[in-house]
């Protein structure tokens, strides 16, 4: 019996639309807020807020808490995303002895 693989995405797609929508309102709101630079700024924004706000979305499945409530910290998280996977990063790189002391250290 075969089935058809994309058969899922349907459900998947709505599943994701409000995250996704509010990804790229925090991004528009980031550049707005930090001035316009290339479209790389702009679609590397638009990938990591993306990329985190499904996650929280997600993660947020496991609570009963009002949808007003999830999208302000889906929002948020979607707004801080780059800076919080740096900050991820950074600490990572730290702990296994890697990472430069600041962003210009040539180390």
């Amino acid at each position: 019996m075969t089935t058809n693989p994309c058969d899922g995405f349907g459900p998947l797609l709505q599943g994701i639309a409000v995250p996704l929508c509010l990804a790229v309102a925090a991004t528009f709101v980031k550049i707005s807020r930090i001035g316009w630079h290339s479209w790389t700024q702009l679609f590397s924004s638009l990938l990591v807020s993306s990329f985190v706000a499904v996650l929280v979305y997600w993660g947020l499945d496991y609570f009963e808490w009002p949808p007003t409530v999830d999208a302000a910290i889906i929002g948020m998280s979607a707004y801080m995303g780059g800076n919080m996977l740096d900050t991820f990063v950074f600490k990572i790189r730290k702990t296994v002895g890697t990472a430069p002391m600041m962003r210009g250290d040539p180390r």
